[in-house]
């Protein structure tokens, strides 16, 4: 009978044993999921951040392509209106030219 409880005692702190090391084993992996969860909410963050920082960097490329756009019309612009000057110059020195020989000619 004494053989009996002993071996009875013995499973007893050998299942508490086992159950102890079972819950520092459980800890242990909730300690890890905690730090693994942590790094994938970083993680996150920072893809959430490049996203955002890729849409900013997209809407600014469109804006230079569009104020591009806008500076190659304006240019065009002010070529035709040199042009036009020019044009309007040369009309003026030609009918100075002809004032000047009327005038001699009278």
């Amino acid at each position: 009978m004494e053989r009996s409880n002993v071996d009875k005692e013995s499973l007893q702190l050998q299942a508490k044993l086992r159950t102890s090391q079972l819950e520092d084993q459980v800890e242990d992996l909730k300690n890890k999921l905690n730090v693994a969860a942590a790094k994938l909410e970083e993680e996150i963050k920072q893809k959430q951040q490049l996203q955002a920082q890729l849409q900013s960097a997209s809407k600014d490329q469109a804006t230079l392509v569009f104020k591009d756009e806008e500076i190659k019309q304006l240019n065009e612009r002010l070529q035709a209106k040199q042009k036009t000057i020019e044009d309007l110059d040369g009309a003026q020195g030609n009918t100075q030219t002809q004032v000047q020989q009327l005038r001699s000619t009278i």
